[in-house]
């Protein structure tokens, strides 16, 4: 009897860990063809994948015989997943059809209120715990469709920790400024690095400018100014461009670029301010919201913006930062954005004041507005 086995999933940026949960997949089910089917996920998700360089990647990654490459869908994940299962269980009668559903759609099943919850709980187990599932007969189908086969696939948890601790705009965010994740296969960071995919018109100005380490925490708050912006309804796009040139002018001199300093302004801030210049006056930067953001994401100020607090925090909450209380602050702002907001600037002010260091007038200011005068 002929097996096929189905991987659904958004591959968007496809991971070396997507590749080897594909061929445990295939071995552990014994499986004659292995059908690849990406489904769009835009979720926290920037910058979408132009179709034809994700094709290509996706064709460089799963290049072996029996593996077919299917086009990306459009169509509603859970609705999608049900339809091919039914449609590759018709169309090969004597064939049993394993499913196997990747972390990065169930986010989408969940959503959709009109599912049955038995269909999300399959799902979400079989993506989360490396269970496979396998869609019978009709007869046996019931109202869910689906039914577990005793097969696990222990790398599919692993690929489900994988995404949650690497998010895909951070793996994109290292690729627009020069950094090619070991997440990627091979094949498809030389994809990406020789055709520049997420590359823009600021990338080549930071990887001239920053340090390497001060690249990979830029694309740390990237990503998390990403999320933030979508959680709070601005711009993603705004949040992506302020959060990537943010510390554009972290190891610049002002005097370099004919700049004067407000006064006061300590060394530890400065570059804030001569970063808003550099990107309205030679990266050509439009938006005040933007410049805003870069220049008071280091202090803050009374009266931020939405935009300007997502960068503020992605700055202070980014993945790659380690002291102490981070993961407390993290949590505050995952409960609750605005008081979580205060909490942080209450927090840095504190922290300041204990350690000596100058403080700018700004961010005893934004403390006060915002949590009251102490």
């Amino acid at each position: 009897m002929k097996k096929i086995a189905l991987f659904f999933g958004a591959f968007d940026p496809i991971r070396k860990s997507h590749v080897e949960t594909a061929d445990l997949f295939a071995e552990r089910v014994k499986a004659d063809e292995l059908t690849i089917l990406p489904i769009k996920v835009e979720e926290l998700n920037y910058p979408p994948t132009e179709d034809e360089h994700f094709d290509k990647m996706l064709a460089a990654a799963f290049y072996k015989k029996n593996y077919v490459v299917k086009p990306r869908s459009y169509e509603k994940c859970f609705e999608y997943i049900l339809d091919t299962a039914k449609k590759v269980k018709a169309e090969n009668r004597v064939s049993e059809v394993y499913i196997l559903v990747c972390i990065d759609v169930i986010t989408r099943l969940k959503r959709n209120g009109n599912l049955p919850a038995a269909v999300c709980d399959a799902v979400r187990a079989a993506a989360t715990d490396g269970r496979i599932l396998q869609y019978p007969s009709d007869k046996e189908a019931g109202d869910v469709g689906f039914r577990f086969s005793t097969i696990v696939c222990p790398s599919a948890e692993e690929l489900a920790i994988n995404i949650k601790k690497t998010p895909p705009t951070f793996i994109k965010a290292q690729a627009a400024l020069g950094l090619y994740d070991k997440l990627l296969p091979h094949s498809v960071a030389a994809y990406i690095e020789e055709n520049g995919v997420y590359k823009n018109e600021y990338s080549d100005f930071l990887t001239d400018v920053l340090k390497p380490s001060r690249l990979t925490h830029t694309a740390g708050v990237m990503s998390l100014a990403v999320t933030y912006a979508t959680r709070v309804k601005c711009s993603i796009i705004d949040a992506y461009v302020a959060a990537m040139l943010h510390d554009c002018a972290k190891y610049l001199s002002a005097s370099d670029w004919g700049y004067t300093l407000p006064e006061g302004v300590p060394d530890s801030v400065a570059h804030q301010f001569l970063g808003a210049y550099v990107a309205e006056n030679v990266l050509e930067i439009k938006s005040k919201d933007v410049l805003n953001a870069i220049r008071y994401h280091t202090t803050g100020r009374p009266e931020m913006s939405k935009l300007e607090k997502v960068v503020f925090l992605a700055d202070l909450l980014e993945q790659g930062r380690t002291y102490d209380e981070v993961d407390t602050l993290r949590k505050a702002v995952d409960d609750d954005f605005d008081e979580g907001f205060k909490l942080c600037v209450d927090r840095l002010n504190k922290l300041l004041d204990k350690s000596g260091y100058e403080k700018y007038y700004l961010t005893g200011a934004c403390r006060d507005y915002y949590c009251g005068k102490k």
